[in-house]
């Protein structure tokens, strides 16, 4: 999960009660005290209209989400992860947005609910698109999505979907082994696929 910085909003912006009530909600943040970073973010709400505010809210409930997540309490995690997503909508924060639509992502996976897996990760892919962000990024969420339809018993749009990310790979410089199912890029990342096939349709990896 990337990590995401909060944002302090200064005093000529906003009335000074309003910016110090800002800064607590980061001091919250910071301590990883999500819930009283949210609703301290939420007091704000009514009277401060500004993109910052929204990405910390946004940022606050998808972490706490996570937190939820992770513990196993799956209607607290999907209102937070949701709210976060609805927050940071309001913002052009594209890193912050693709990132909490990978953890809701990851979210569905937990939970065995492939066609939000598929809806939420088309999303995703949307934005890296119209962004330029980089082909790692597109292929993650590629392969993502290749491992859900394959859930979902779509084999031809779960091989299309890895075609996909390995030609984004391909064609931004990453090399492969034969018969090996991860890739190399010139500073030696490895990007390892959650399953390949090779061109006689045979499946020659899946975890």
């Amino acid at each position: 999960m990337k990590i995401l910085p909060i944002i302090l909003l200064s005093a000529n912006l906003f009335a000074v009660n309003a910016d110090s009530m800002f800064v607590q909600g980061n001091w919250y943040f910071e301590d990883e005290k999500f819930i009283h970073a949210a609703r301290t973010y939420e007091r704000l709400l009514g009277s401060v209209e500004h993109a910052d505010l929204y990405y910390n809210l946004g940022n606050a409930y998808y972490r706490r989400g996570i937190y939820f997540d992770i513990k196993g309490e799956q209607d607290s995690a999907l209102f937070y992860l949701l709210n976060g997503v609805k927050e940071l909508k309001k913002t052009e924060d594209w890193t912050g947005l693709t990132s909490a639509y990978n953890n809701l992502a990851v979210f569905y996976f937990n939970i065995f609910d492939y066609e939000k897996v598929v809806e939420v990760t088309r999303k995703e892919l949307a934005i890296y698109e119209e962004q330029n962000f980089p082909a790692s990024d597109k292929a993650y969420a590629f392969n993502n999505l290749a491992l859900a339809l394959k859930y979902l018993e779509k084999p031809e749009e779960s091989l299309q979907a890895t075609e996909k990310a390995l030609e984004l790979l391909n064609d931004a410089g990453w090399t492969r082994q034969e018969g090996e199912p991860w890739l190399k890029n010139s500073s030696g990342e490895i990007f390892e696929f959650n399953f390949l096939i090779s061109p006689g349709g045979e499946r020659i990896y899946s975890t």
